[in-house]
């Protein structure tokens, strides 16, 4: 049986280990140490995000899922 695909990818929550700029917005958010940052896998690599920028991400992901789920129920029979 073939392995299913994931929709989300690799991601977990960790403390930064060091002053790091928040992949969102480089310019205006920063990720000092010890502050809570969401890393997020990127090709061979990960890109961290700071809490106000992972939380918005977080809220637009449930969106996308719940529209999925909208669209997948028009299709299943009543």
């Amino acid at each position: 049986m073939a392995r299913r695909k994931q929709l989300v990818v690799s991601s977990e929550v960790k403390l930064a280990k060091r002053l790091r700029p928040c992949h969102h917005n480089k310019k205006g958010h920063q990720i000092k140490k010890g502050e809570v940052v969401l890393e997020v896998r990127h090709g061979m690599g990960t890109k961290g995000y700071c809490l106000p920028c992972a939380r918005e991400m977080l809220t637009a992901a449930e969106e996308t899922l719940q529209g999925l789920r909208a669209d997948l129920a028009r299709f299943l029979p009543a």
